[in-house]
């Protein structure tokens, strides 16, 4: 039973997960609006004045606060992250949209002499609940979504470069480091044990991997030649590391390749002479 309830969350959560941007960019905002109605009440409940609870000032209030609080959010970007990675940065810019938006309402409140302080601490709170619920959301498509889709890899290589691309994939779950060098076996990278070469064959049974990855930049092509054919024996996908220069310099994503370029280095390319004559006199 408990199972099933876990999959029908799941799958709720993945069709949300799923709809397009816009209604994304909706089912925040109405998130914002049951922050701010949730701090507007525990508010009220603080100053005990539960009368107000019902009183048409608390509801034009609520509404002016609502309209500027999207109105600010819009303007400052901050439907334009959908959460997928919250970072300081975007914090702070929550931040500073509900000090102007406060500002705002406190001029407001000012000008009609009445809850200030209350104005105060209802922007507190609403802050501290915007931030949770971006950080929930956050928790939910990457640590539970996204946990249950990523592929398994190995990555051959326990050196450098291995070390580099394990901290740029982050759709993989590196399931294993495999290396040929006896004085890096059952170490562990990041957490991951590293494996000898020979492993290979109940590792990829048993964790059921997906793609190997080659992140030995220094071979030459007897040597890479030689990993390939070990690793072409099973099922499963092979791609190489690009020139450790080149991964440097750019962002390495391996989900947005079929091949990658250095799959087509240092290879023997028969070229037909008799075909590029033609081409070139015609």
């Amino acid at each position: 039973m408990n199972t099933l309830k876990f999959y029908q969350i799941y799958n709720l959560l993945r069709f949300i997960a799923d709809l397009n941007r816009s209604v994304k960019i909706i089912i925040l905002v109405l998130i914002d609006l049951l922050s701010l109605l949730f701090s507007t009440t525990l508010t009220i409940f603080i100053f005990k004045n539960f009368s107000d609870l019902f009183s048409s000032f608390i509801y034009i209030y609520f509404f002016i606060n609502y309209f500027l609080l999207i109105v600010i959010f819009y303007f400052y970007g901050i439907y334009n992250n959908l959460v997928r990675y919250v970072s300081l940065k975007f914090i702070l810019d929550i931040f500073f949209s509900i000090i102007i938006h406060s500002f705002i309402i406190i001029v407001i409140l000012i000008i009609l002499n009445d809850l200030l302080l209350f104005s105060l601490i209802n922007t507190l709170f609403l802050f501290v609940l915007i931030v949770v619920s971006r950080i929930l959301i956050n928790i939910i498509v990457n640590d539970l979504l996204d946990k249950t889709e990523k592929k398994k890899i190995i990555i051959y290589g326990a050196g450098e470069a291995g070390y580099l691309i394990s901290q740029k994939l982050k759709n993989f779950e590196i399931t294993r480091f495999v290396d040929d060098d006896k004085d890096k076996i059952n170490n562990k990278i990041n957490n991951t044990l590293v494996s000898s070469s020979e492993d290979l064959p109940s590792i990829i049974s048993d964790y059921k991997i997906d793609l190997i990855l080659i992140a030995i930049p220094s071979l030459n092509l007897f040597q890479r030649n030689k990993i390939i054919a070990k690793c072409e024996k099973f099922n499963v996908q092979i791609k190489i590391l690009p020139k450790l220069n080149d991964f440097l310099i750019q962002e390495f994503k391996i989900d947005n390749y079929d091949f990658l370029a250095s799959d087509f280095v240092d290879r023997n390319i028969e070229w037909d002479q008799k075909k590029i004559s033609s081409s070139l006199n015609n």
